[in-house]
């Protein structure tokens, strides 16, 4: 995922979005074919992400024209491909909000979470639900990083309903058990071991 800012972020916002492209490469470790970081032009990157006023974005991306962006903290539209493979995507933040540390720091993970793969939740105390509470569901959790790992894990395919994904994830753990009980059994040998189409979600201003 190549990023690319634009606007008229602040240092505090790029230094969060920074933050958080670290966090994800740490998360999705487990996804060999996954990388992210900021680049410094649009035709380098995947993800333009566009920090201004909602009349300037609509000059960039006429297809917005009959949405009421300006109700919006931020608005994100992607594509995949006939794989499910996202390949674009493009995010706009309302620059009137631009200066809140809180709405920032939600709004990144927010809105890149779409772009991830992520859906909304109605829990309140998560990145992913619709609605910034202030100063509270502004990181993501523990579940929202294994949530990200199960969806890049290579055993998980695109599309899977929802019991497909159970079995699949009934499976993971299983084998992530199965080693943690192997690891944790006491060593009775002193022998030297070795290890050789179009998606948008939108989050209102209240």
């Amino acid at each position: 995922m190549k990023i690319f800012l634009k606007g008229t972020a602040t240092e505090e916002f790029n230094t969060e979005l920074l933050s958080f492209i670290e966090e994800l490469n740490l998360v999705l470790d487990n996804d060999s074919s996954f990388s992210s970081n900021k680049v410094d032009t649009r035709s380098e990157s995947n993800v333009h992400m566009f920090v201004t006023e909602a009349d300037t974005y609509v000059e960039a991306y006429p297809r917005y024209e009959d949405t009421q962006l300006e109700n919006y903290l931020g608005y994100a539209g992607w594509f995949y491909n006939g794989n499910g493979s996202i390949y674009s995507g493009n995010i706009f933040f309302n620059s009137p909000e631009k200066d809140d540390t809180g709405v920032i720091r939600w709004i990144i993970r927010y809105e890149l979470g779409h772009i991830l793969g992520l859906k909304h939740t109605e829990d309140t105390s998560r990145v992913m639900c619709q609605n910034y509470t202030q100063g509270f569901n502004i990181v993501f959790s523990d579940l929202d990083h294994e949530t990200l790992r199960f969806l890049h894990d290579d055993r998980m395919p695109i599309f899977a309903d929802s019991n497909q994904s159970r079995a699949i994830l009934e499976q993971i753990l299983e084998v992530n058990n199965s080693k943690a009980a192997n690891k944790n059994k006491p060593r009775t040998s002193l022998k030297r071991e070795t290890k050789s189409t179009k998606v948008i979600f939108a989050c209102p201003r209240k």
